[in-house]
This record gives C-alpha cells, sequence and structure tokens, in this order.
C-alpha cells in the first residue's frame, strides 16, 4: 500500500486520457470508425470481417444497394464495441476517428454506409474539447427542457444488466465537473416521477419484466432513450437463453446514442434529440 502511495504521489496524476497522448486525441476520445480507404484491401476487409466480435461489419453487393456505385461495407454502431480489432496494425480496412458516437431515432439509423468504388464518403468532422462540447450540448438540453416541459426533466435510470460501464459515464453527469443539474434535469428513484426512461446494459431475462413494469409506470407522455451498444443491440453478449438483446425488442425506444460507453456530452445530445429542434 505504501508503495501505491508514493507511486501516486511521485506520478502527480491518479488517472489516464484514453486513448493515451501518443494516440493522437488530445481532451477526445474514439467516437466512431470509418473506412480507412474507398479501396480497402480484400485480406484487410475480410479479417475485419472475421475479427468483429459482434458483427457490426458487413458487405453488401451492389444489387442490393442501388445507393452505391458498386459494392458497399455497412458499419453497424448500434452493435460496435469500439475493440479496435477492425483498425488494428497497418493496412488495416478502418481507422478510428476523434468524433462524436452516432445518436440516432430509429436503428437503421444507426447503420453506416461506405461505397467501396467513388470518392470516400465523408463522415468526419473537427474534434472539440469535451468542456466546449459539454456546454454546447448542455444549454441546447436547458433550452429544448424549458421549451418541452417548463420545468426540470426527470429520468429514471435502469441498468437491465450490464458491465456498468455506461453507469460510470452516467455518474458522471451529476459529479462536480460536469454538474449537469444546472441545465435543468435531474435522476429520480421512482418511475412514477419520470418524464423519461434511460436504459443501459443488454436486457437480461431476469430484469426483463422489471424494464416492462417501469415504463408502464412511468406517466404519459414518456420517452425513452437507449444508451450504449448493450443496449441498442446486446453488444458483446448478443441474444441468448439469458438475454434478450438491445431494449427495442422489449420496449419502444425513442432515440439510441451509440458507445461502449458513450461519452456524457453525447448522452446530453440524446436527451435533446428526443425533446425535438
Amino acid at each position: 500500500m505504501l508503495k501505491l502511495i508514493t507511486d501516486a504521489l511521485r506520478g502527480g496524476r491518479a488517472t489516464e486520457t484514453s486513448p493515451g497522448p501518443e494516440a493522437g486525441f488530445p481532451g477526445a476520445a474514439i467516437g466512431r470508425y470509418e473506412l480507412a480507404s474507398p479501396a480497402p484491401g480484400a485480406a484487410a476487409l475480410q479479417a475485419a470481417l472475421e475479427l468483429c466480435p459482434t458483427r457490426a461489419i458487413s458487405v453488401v453487393p451492389d444489387d442490393q444497394d442501388p445507393g452505391c456505385a458498386g459494392a458497399s461495407v455497412r458499419l453497424d454502431d448500434g452493435r460496435c464495441v469500439f475493440c479496435g480489432l477492425c483498425a488494428d496494425g497497418p493496412g488495416a480496412a478502418f481507422r478510428p476517428v476523434a468524433i462524436e458516437p452516432m445518436i440516432a431515432r430509429s436503428r437503421a439509423d444507426l447503420v453506416r454506409r461506405f461505397p467501396i468504388t467513388g470518392p470516400a464518403s465523408a463522415f468526419t468532422s473537427p474534434a472539440l474539447d469535451d468542456g466546449v462540447r459539454l456546454l454546447q450540448e448542455g444549454s441546447r438540453l436547458s433550452e429544448a427542457i424549458r421549451r418541452r416541459l417548463g420545468r426540470s426533466l426527470h429520468i429514471r435510470h435502469l441498468d437491465a444488466g450490464g458491465c456498468n460501464g455506461c453507469d460510470w459515464e452516467l455518474n458522471q453527469l451529476q459529479a462536480p465537473i460536469y454538474d449537469l443539474q444546472r441545465f435543468g434535469f435531474d435522476f429520480v428513484a421512482s418511475p412514477r416521477h419520470a418524464d423519461l426512461l434511460l436504459i443501459s446494459g443488454v436486457v437480461t431475462a431476469n430484469l426483463e419484466l422489471a424494464l416492462v413494469r417501469s415504463l408502464d409506470a412511468m406517466p404519459r407522455p414518456r420517452l425513452v432513450v437507449a444508451m450504449g451498444a448493450c443496449a441498442i443491440s446486446g453488444g458483446i453478449f448478443g441474444t441468448s437463453e439469458a438475454s434478450r438483446g438491445g431494449a427495442d425488442r422489449v420496449v419502444p425506444v425513442d432515440a439510441y446514442v451509440s458507445g461502449c460507453p458513450p461519452r456524457p456530452w453525447a448522452i446530453l445530445r440524446a436527451l435533446h434529440l428526443v425533446l425535438g429542434p
């Protein structure tokens, strides 16, 4: 224990950024992946298909994708857990980009399409510092809450059976650094007091009934947001006798925020999305 304390004092910091500074993403995290080239090598693309643990990557022939001049690669952000296997090593088919994760109203909108022939699709945008994003998203959300409700937004969070990664990010919303109660929302203990149900984790068989009853107990109008790859698609856990998969297999979902886990400001953007422009 003494060695741990002295090492911590010597290091001067308790945590590290992820990914590290050598990755070139200062103050930001990997938001999603994109195709590294409009003409990826067959071996690299095949490796990405085989390595993806959640089958988030697929190749669609041109006769099934009339919007593309040739075949296209589809990347399902609702399944992606950011393991990085598809972007590992030189000549990899995909590459990580430091931008926001996908947020959408429908499940289909979380699937991005990359034409293999022709110019590469533009899926990148400048990365912003988390503090800047926080103020931007928080201010927009605050305006939407006042316009829609005329009061604060009450959220009931339900972990349906995840690894707690999303829960850790969600907890930061109430911590001093983010202090997001200033933007006009709060978490409540009872679904009877909630305007919005925020679901994290894969829906396990043991918590399926709890999810259904939590939604039934909420007064109308009510909103539902699925947060993270597990709540969207089942993530790395998929579906089995113990797992129902994504939340929309059990209850209707109004918005999805991808990530494993999503950043706190991305959760804010999803809340803003369901509240309207």
